[in-house]
């Protein structure tokens, strides 16, 4: 199974004899697909998963927690698909992790920064949805946590990094050199992870009544809950508001044209859709970021759009599966780029594939969920964009490594040799995550402790204690990835000449 990974550049062998240059291209085609998975998993993902939603009759709570949370984390999820699939190379558990870490600081840092309620003061954030919320990111933690590092210090060679080598006896080939803090990640631990994620799915059915009960028993702990409304009515809500300030980003006075504003060349339309119209013949922005954006978009939205069968079906079920379908194929396209590019370009630096994952690429593949964040907090909706921030991360932990990771152990049996014969799993990069985890359970005992200290309210300075401790974590990751302090991060610690530990 050694060579399963050869399509993406995972060791520096790889790419010796490619000019270091060309480093900085392959970073800017990493970047430009940012911009195509942003538009694709806004514009048309996150509307299609909504229509499923309301074909299958699913409650709000219960969508929110499925099919627009996987709409939100889509590009997540596809780049650990690929990393466990493909690349092999943990860029996957990196991108999740980052991305945990960005949700966590950085949006809950924008909702103070850019949130008001209607009387134009502080947010107040209510204490059920985020004790909700913040119980069930702390499990997903303790789970993979869990997972991931109860398999003792194993080691694999570095010619075959699907084999186990034996830690405890000198069996070793003259001149291998092993390298150590593995984990081996079976089916069944991919599947523990899934029935995890069921079983906050589950909670969320019975959301409404939890609330309702506790606020009976403890009224002096727990707000009222929030009046129950179907979940079109919220999403267009969400949706007005999203293009209302959108139009202010355009720099001009309406959205970009959509189906149900003009009609497609087919004819086809319907009051219920909200894909893109022609892009051709949409607005020109006036302000000159959104003339930047909108030539960057416009090649994406254009294949985009004849493409999509929502320009050439009409609405209903089976067109709503094909929309689907189609775009999975495009953001599982993008993502290949994005991580083949990532992969490449970090050789060529020296950069290891986690550290791409958990600064690059979890940024980029973040920026869409944090956008809508900061849009509905200004909004006034404080609950919603801390819940998108920590759902998403209980997303992402749970169901964009499990369900990967599952998948993998049952499309590829018995591809790692151990001593003991052939085996069912896959091997992550253990080095980092515990300093990772604590860093992320520090992050929420952070936001937390600053809300109780100001009264719940969501004030200036958590934006900038937020922020600060996110540019540190930045800051220490790179410094370690340049053997500058001693920290190892990656799979191979000798490269830094310092003893690897945990962390």
């Amino acid at each position: 199974g050694g060579d399963d990974g050869e399509l993406f550049i995972t060791r520096p062998e790889q790419c010796a004899g490619t000019e270091t240059f060309l480093a900085g291209p392959f970073f800017l085609i990493m970047f430009y697909s940012f911009i195509g998975l942003a538009v694709i998993t806004d514009e048309y993902f996150e509307p299609t998963l909504a229509l499923i939603s309301e074909d299958l009759g699913l409650s709000p709570d219960v969508a929110g927690a499925t099919f627009m949370a996987a709409g939100s984390s889509a590009p997540e999820l596809l780049t650990s698909v690929v990393d466990s699939f493909i690349s092999k190379a943990s860029v996957g558990v990196g991108t999740i992790l980052g991305s945990a870490m960005f949700n966590l600081l950085i949006i809950v840092s924008g909702t103070a920064l850019f949130g008001r309620n209607k009387a134009g003061g502080p947010l107040v954030i209510q204490g059920y949805p985020l004790g909700r919320d913040s119980f069930f990111y702390m499990l997903a933690l303790g789970v993979l946590a869990g997972v991931m590092l109860n398999d003792g210090n194993l080691c694999v060679m570095d010619s075959d990094r699907f084999e186990i080598f034996d830690n405890r006896t000198s069996q070793q080939a003259p001149g291998e050199r092993p390298l150590c803090f593995v984990g081996l990640i079976t089916p069944l631990e991919g599947l523990l992870l899934v029935l995890f994620y069921l079983s906050y799915i589950l909670f969320m059915v019975y959301n409404q009544k939890i609330h309702t009960w506790l606020q009976n028993n403890f009224p002096r702990c727990v707000s009222p809950p929030p009046a129950r409304v179907s979940i079109t009515k919220s999403l267009d809500q969400l949706e007005d508001s999203l293009d209302r300030n959108r139009a202010d980003s355009w720099g001009v006075g309406e959205r970009p044209a959509m189906l149900n504003d003009d009609m497609t060349d087919a004819g086809f339309s319907d009051s219920e859709d909200d894909f893109p119209g022609n892009p051709i013949r949409s607005g020109f922005p006036n302000s000159i970021g959104g003339t930047i954006y909108w030539l960057l978009a416009f090649p994406y939205r254009l294949v985009f759009y004849l493409t999509m069968p929502s320009t050439c079906m009409k609405p209903g079920r089976c067109r709503n599966i094909l929309l689907f379908f189609m775009n999975i194929f495009w953001i599982t396209a993008l993502t290949l780029l994005m991580v083949y590019f990532a992969t490449f370009g970090g050789c060529l630096l020296s950069v290891d594939p986690f550290i791409i994952g958990i600064v690059f690429l979890a940024i980029g593949t973040s920026v869409p969920d944090a956008l809508a964040s900061f849009i509905v907090a200004r909004d006034g909706h404080g609950d919603m964009a801390i819940s998108n921030a920590l759902g998403s991360n209980v997303f992402d932990i749970l169901l964009g490594l499990g369900l990967p990771w599952f998948l993998s152990g049952l499309a590829f049996p018995g591809q790692v040799t151990a001593p003991e014969g052939q085996i069912d799993g896959q091997f992550v990069v253990t080095n980092g995550v515990v300093a990772g985890m604590i860093t992320l359970v520090l992050g929420l005992l952070l936001f937390v402790g600053s809300l109780v200290i100001f009264r719940w309210r969501m004030l200036k300075p958590i934006a900038v204690l937020l922020a600060g401790y996110y540019i540190a974590f930045l800051v220490v990751i790179i410094m370690a990835n340049r053997c500058q302090i001693p920290i190892c991060i990656e799979l191979d610690c000798a490269r830094c000449g310092f003893d690897p530990t945990l962390f």
